[in-house]
């Protein structure tokens, strides 16, 4: 029995190794392809930063000009508003919507121009996330969510699922929670993920989702801007 015993168990950790080596590589793998992207998207980012100082005057400060009254105005706005009954006076929606429909203006009147060839790709991907959001809150009544299902393997992203409405979402939840125990269970060294994450759409502009929405929005926009005016002067 002992006899057998040795070469059973001298196979078994022979397997038991190929997998760790396995997944090793796998790892090993996913770091350099991380590595990879990551020079790429700094080499990306600084020739984006030189050409957008050239235009800073003509572009960066037009958008720091009206996101800062943007800004402004809901700071006056949100004083008036009753974030429990989700209401406040029609005289300050309205300045407020005002407000919205400049920013918008002079957005539109820009990318019209060109400028968003000039735009960095983080602050072009916020600004136009956040136009569309407050297009569709300026008239909104209710609350519109959108989820995604980000699947990684060794860390690199694959197609991602997007879905819409209450009951798709708490059902990619479910699958996210039911998904993980059995990845961990198959799975060794964490190799596959699956992650959910939900983004505001549109929101009545007198709700706290909309609230949470503008200020986790704008505060980043804002330091996009000035990573660009403050480093022309340093230029």
């Amino acid at each position: 029995m002992s006899e057998q015993l040795g070469p059973l168990a001298t196979a078994i950790a022979t397997v038991v190794v190929a997998l760790i080596g396995g997944g090793a590589g796998y790892l090993t793998a996913g770091w350099k392809v991380r590595e990879l992207r990551v020079a790429h998207a700094q080499k990306l980012r600084d020739s984006y930063l030189e050409n957008a100082r050239k235009v800073a005057g003509e572009v960066y400060i037009p958008l720091a000009i009206v996101l800062a009254e943007l800004s402004r105005s809901y700071s006056e706005f949100r004083v008036h508003v009753d974030f429990q009954a989700s209401t406040a006076p029609v005289g300050a929606i309205n300045r407020f919507k005002a407000a919205c429909g400049r920013f918008d203006s002079t957005y539109s009147e820009l990318l019209s121009r060109g400028a968003s060839a000039y735009l960095t790709l983080h602050l072009e991907e916020e600004l136009q996330d956040f136009a569309l959001f407050l297009r569709g809150s300026v008239e909104a009544e209710s609350i519109t969510r959108k989820a995604t299902l980000s699947p990684k393997f060794a860390g690199v992203a694959y197609s991602e699922i997007q879905v819409q409405g209450a009951r798709s979402i708490a059902m990619l939840r479910v699958l996210e929670r039911a998904s993980a125990g059995i990845i961990r269970t198959l799975v060794p060294f964490r190799l596959v993920e699956l992650s959910v994450t939900e983004e505001t759409l549109a929101s009545p502009v007198t709700s706290r989702d909309f609230e949470q929405r503008f200020q986790r929005s704008t505060l980043p926009m804002g330091v996009l801007i000035k990573e660009v005016t403050l480093g022309s002067r340093s230029g």
